[in-house]
């Protein structure tokens, strides 16, 4: 490990970073990231149609190994989703999932629908005991809602959108919302039915909701909304088309509670709020590589992966 300590300054936060060699670097990138204990978890990406990679840990992040699939796969992984279990789906380009069950030695690919090609699985999440539901899209113009009822070895088509889908999230079995160009969807039934929220203005890539009724969505242009109502109406935090605040462009949004949280984006971009997102400090970190998730092992250290290869520990 490469390790790295930032005293920051007075606008910013100070950090501790350690640097995680894996061997990999550009152009591959780890877009991924999910924890069934806090010991063990898994990092993805790959490279377009080229390359696929999955690490793994066992020790915390502290160190990873690359796993082996079932048959070749060639093409980048951008959505991991893991249960206590022991159970991970990861999801990628041209429709493909890829599951681990616990004590199985290889990740076994599966498709996820048939007549809709070179779509991108973006996430994954469980709706309740027995619903795996996940969304996919490309182009901006198709978004596709899938469900899987046998821990995602087959796969339903729910709905099709004409609006590219991002994130997914359910606060309980019948509430759940969606993110993805331009809008945030809302269900009320469980995802047979979807209607718009007052959401606008982004391509919305991360939902995030602490609590049941608190709730949080990025844009790739910038934007931060807030919900208190569980996604009924929105509250613009940050406008990202404002032509006086600079340009950010985000990945990802975590919450540690309804008040703590953050965002990473491109060129080494990381924030945080203390106060439910009314105002927002820079991150001090030593790397301008585009960063794509953050997990949150506590409060404040958490490990984000990135372009060219980029996985890192880091303390604020």
């Amino acid at each position: 490990m490469l390790a790295w300590f930032s005293s920051g300054c007075r606008e910013s936060v100070s950090t501790s970073v350690e640097i995680i060699e894996t061997g990999l670097s550009a152009p591959i990138s780890l877009r991924a990231l999910a924890f069934s204990h806090p010991d063990t978890g898994v990092a993805v990406g790959g490279y377009r149609y080229e390359t696929t990679v999955i690490l793994r840990t066992v020790d915390g992040g502290a160190t990873w190994e690359p796993e082996q699939t079932a048959g070749p796969v060639d093409r980048v992984m951008y959505s991991a989703y893991a249960e206590p279990s022991g159970f991970f789906l990861t999801g990628g380009n041209h429709d493909q999932v890829l599951i681990w069950n616990s004590g199985a030695e290889e990740w076994r690919p599966h498709f996820m629908f048939w007549g809709y090609l070179w779509s991108q699985v973006r996430a994954i999440t469980r709706r309740d005991d027995s619903t795996l539901m996940a969304v996919a899209g490309g182009g901006y113009d198709r978004g596709l809602l899938v469900s899987s009822r046998d821990q995602g070895r087959s796969w339903q088509l729910v709905d099709s959108f004409e609006y590219e889908l991002r994130d997914i999230h359910f606060v309980n079995d019948q509430t759940g919302l969606m993110a993805g160009f331009g809008t945030v969807f809302k269900t009320t039934d469980g995802g047979e039915t979807w209607e718009f929220t007052t959401a606008e203005g982004d391509i919305f890539v991360s939902l995030d909701f602490p609590t049941a009724s608190t709730g949080y969505v990025a844009g790739r242009a910038g934007t931060i909304l807030k919900t208190t109502d569980a996604g009924a109406t929105w509250e613009i935090l940050r406008n990202g088309n404002s032509l006086t605040k600079p340009r950010h462009r985000y990945s990802r949004l975590r919450f540690w509670d309804s008040e703590l949280g953050y965002v990473v984006g491109d060129k080494g971009r990381m924030l945080m709020t203390e106060n439910g997102g009314q105002s927002w400090q820079p991150i001090s970190l030593p790397f301008e590589n585009d960063l794509f998730d953050l997990y949150l092992r506590g409060e404040r250290e958490g490990l984000l992966v990135g372009s060219d290869g980029l996985l890192a520990y880091v303390t604020w």
